[in-house]
């Protein structure tokens, strides 16, 4: 049973006896017309209302004692029902325009209104921050993918190929960023920025690489990737954890998460079950197949300058300085 009909049913019991006497059943005036309806109105609204209005019409009518006995304590009850919904409390007031709690009814329904507006508001506001911060975490997303696939395409191209050929040397050249060349070399500059979460926020890095081919009679003969701490950057951005600087630790793991990805790249063109070869230190990962040496050259210090190196195998192993 609702609240709204157990008043109901309690205002019916409450009724006095007096109420229902022969003489006033019997009496056909308006005013007993309209005291009539606060008895046997269907709804616990009509009779409200029936006796509000019966109480303003009848100040000193024959049954305003009944009336006003019944209707103060069902009034105030169906207030305090109406209280806590903007729904009911239009009900009250649309029941009792003028009633004794419409002020209140009226304030607490604009309070109500108010606090559902700014509810959708700071909802809205939420909802616009988390998307925004979604935008910044999916833009942070692809920025890093980006440096590990820039630098997985250039490790794959310079795996010898009939890429280095007029087609594969002129978009070198020309593409962006645009190579500068000599007669010894052509470089290409990399600088790409990404971030990682680092001690609960999000810490942007810069990684600044090379792609260097050196040429001997015209034709590719050695081809690079080099730069400051590339094997940290490329391991905080496959681990998405940061390398602080002078933290051995971590650089030592970063190095091992960019010797893993390195070879996977490497795979298809030198296969580690027959082109593997041992790596002796600072030489990190190393492959040779049909007189190609590949080799991940770590740099010792922090901050140097970390390779990937593609050479004719009959050279001398590459673990000196870079040749920038």
């Amino acid at each position: 049973m609702s609240l709204a009909q157990h008043l109901l049913v309690l205002a019916l019991a409450a009724l006095p006896v007096s109420c229902v006497d022969g003489r006033r059943l019997g009496s056909s005036s308006p005013e007993y017309e309209l005291y009539r309806q606060t008895r046997v109105a269907p709804t616990l609204e009509g009779r409200l209302s029936s006796a509000w209005e019966y109480l303003e019409q009848y100040p000193e009518g024959e049954f305003r004692a009944d009336v006003r006995a019944w209707f103060r304590p069902a009034e105030a009850d169906y207030f305090v029902y109406a209280g806590p919904s903007s729904r009911r409390l239009r009900r009250y007031l649309a029941t009792l325009p003028n009633g004794p709690h419409a002020e209140q009814a009226r304030v607490r329904l604009a309070e109500l209104t108010q606090a559902r507006v700014s509810a959708t508001q700071k909802e809205a506001l939420v909802l616009t921050r988390a998307l925004a911060v979604s935008a910044e975490l999916e833009r942070a997303e692809d920025a890093r993918k980006q440096f590990i696939s820039v630098v997985s395409r250039w490790v794959s191209q310079l795996a010898p190929s009939p890429a280095f050929d007029g087609a594969f040397m002129k978009a070198f050249e020309l593409e962006a960023p645009a190579a500068a060349c000599d007669d010894l070399r052509c470089v290409k500059q990399f600088t790409l920025t990404y971030t990682i979460p680092d001690a609960g926020r999000s810490s942007e890095r810069v990684a600044v690489f090379d792609v260097i081919l050196t040429f001997v009679g015209g034709a590719v003969s050695r081809g690079e990737l080099i730069g400051p701490d590339l094997f940290s950057r490329l391991g905080e951005a496959t681990q998405r954890l940061a390398v602080p600087a002078e933290d051995g630790q971590r650089r030592a793991e970063a190095i091992g998460a960019a010797q893993q990805l390195i070879a996977g790249v490497l795979e298809p063109d030198f296969p580690a079950a027959s082109c593997g070869r041992e790596a002796v230190s600072p030489v990190v990962l190393a492959r040779e197949c049909r007189g190609v040496r590949v080799q991940m050259v770590a740099a010792l210090d922090m901050g140097g300058e970390d390779r990937v190196v593609f050479e004719p195998a009959a050279t001398k192993s590459t673990t000196g300085p870079a040749s920038r």
